[in-house]
């Protein structure tokens, strides 16, 4: 006859076990986010040669193409960015540049997460997103050191310039749990440890890049502007942007710029107050 297990046990025993698989999950994500807004970066200084490469992270964006990580050596690198909207990576041990790139028909440029990692023990290469999609490739050659000299860029290259990395566009999204070899790249980037930099970033995900067309727009620093692309109509017809202003607090001057780029209104009020529109 058996005896049956008090009901406090079991559930002592699932509490157990939600509370060890919450801690494993903390651990693989942290959570540290990132927001960048198509001019921001961060730089990791790092110097190093390894035969083997981990890097890791999540990103959101709309943007089909946009740099993602860099970790960039005198002839050696690694360059993940979106071409696109498919991930790419390229990497340089030396003898000619390898790239990867995930499976067509992926979107990932949708502002969903996805996530990203990307592991190399010498010669062999794996590229893994969102768990279920890898690629795997063999680089060529005899040497399979990664060498870096400049460091680990990230959404950006900033000032860094060279030949192969041709036209790179920055990020504008956000990241998350960015790991390069061990390394916490949001917390260095906070924390300003290892003399590591970041330009033009705010911490967490921004609320911006969930707006919708009824999202209100906010001009916070001199200089801020908003640029509606024109489209070129295929009737001929005049395009003309409609925005609704009456709500508007500004301070002088406030300059409206017409599509042919004309100064259309150039209203100096003595005071902020709310924009009355002149209608012609």
């Amino acid at each position: 006859m058996h005896r049956k297990r008090p009901t406090f046990l079991t559930d002592m025993g699932l509490l157990m076990f939600l509370a060890v698989t919450a801690s494993l999950l903390g651990y693989c994500q942290t959570d540290e986010k990132v927001s960048f807004y198509g001019a921001s970066y961060i730089h990791l200084p790092v110097q190093e040669a390894k035969g083997a490469t981990d890097i890791s992270f999540r990103f959101r964006t709309h943007l089909a193409d946009a740099m993602l990580l860099l970790a960039a050596g005198k002839t050696d690198y690694c360059l993940i960015k979106l071409e696109a909207g498919r991930l790419k990576v390229h990497i340089n041990l030396g003898a000619g540049e390898n790239e990867m790139a995930s499976a067509r028909g992926l979107t990932l440029n949708d502002l969903s997460w996805h996530e990203v990692n990307l592991t190399r023990r010498e010669a062999n290469i794996s590229l893994q997103i969102d768990v279920i999609h890898t690629t795997r490739s063999q680089l060529p050659g005899r040497f399979f050191e990664l060498n870096i000299h400049y460091g680990v860029f990230i959404g950006g290259q900033g000032d860094f310039n060279e030949l192969f990395l041709g036209h790179t566009d920055y990020l504008r999204g956000c990241m998350a749990d960015i790991i390069y070899n061990g390394a916490k790249v949001i917390e260095y980037a906070r924390s300003r440890k290892g003399q590591s930099e970041a330009t033009a970033v705010t911490w967490g995900c921004s609320p911006e890049f969930d707006a919708t067309k009824s999202t209100e727009v906010s001009f916070v620093e001199d200089g801020a502007f908003v640029a509606i692309p024109r489209p070129i109509p295929r009737s001929g017809s005049r395009y003309i942007p409609k925005v609704p202003l009456s709500a508007v607090m500004y301070t002088p001057p406030f300059i409206i710029v017409a599509p042919n780029g004309t100064v259309e209104n150039v209203i100096k009020p003595s005071r902020t107050q709310p924009y009355q529109p002149h209608h012609r």
